[in-house]
């Protein structure tokens, strides 16, 4: 077991480092979300602007990906969803092994909900974060 905690630490560590990485700027305002660490440490981070624009950063490979753009009535509808939750204000961080989040980014604001695998989640944390990953897989078949 002892042989186990330096090993989490620098999974987190290395989960950390990579979520504050910034993606390509393309707006001002994002809803960011993602999931990160396990055994490698690997994060992969999506970004979501009001006009719709995707973007997906790795952190292991470093590399930031333009995905194909949703509707920007369907992209501001996250948004709202975001603040109607009460997302905005919401304080909840409790990481694990393998982390999901959500957030929102501008000029002055870097807001994020942490959870672990597994873990309860504040009301409509879960489902919103589904359904961002929902619209991100569907937006690729396409």
């Amino acid at each position: 077991m002892r042989n186990l905690y330096p090993i989490l630490i620098l999974a987190i560590l290395l989960s950390a480092c990579c979520a504050n990485k910034d993606l390509k700027e393309f707006s001002k305002n994002q809803i960011i979300f993602g999931s990160g660490g396990g055994f490698t440490g690997a994060t992969d981070l999506y970004a979501l602007d009001y006009k719709g624009q995707l973007q997906k950063y790795n952190c292991l490979s470093k590399e930031t990906i333009d995905l194909p753009a949703i509707p920007a009535k369907e992209a501001k509808g996250y948004f709202r969803s975001f603040l109607e939750h009460g997302f905005d204000t919401l304080e909840y961080s409790s990481p694990g092994n393998m982390t999901y989040f959500i957030g929102y980014k501008n000029d002055s604001t870097d807001k994020r909900i942490n959870w672990g695998a597994g873990q309860e989640t504040p009301e409509g944390v879960q489902e919103y974060y589904n359904s961002l990953l929902k619209t991100v897989s569907n937006n690729n078949k396409e």
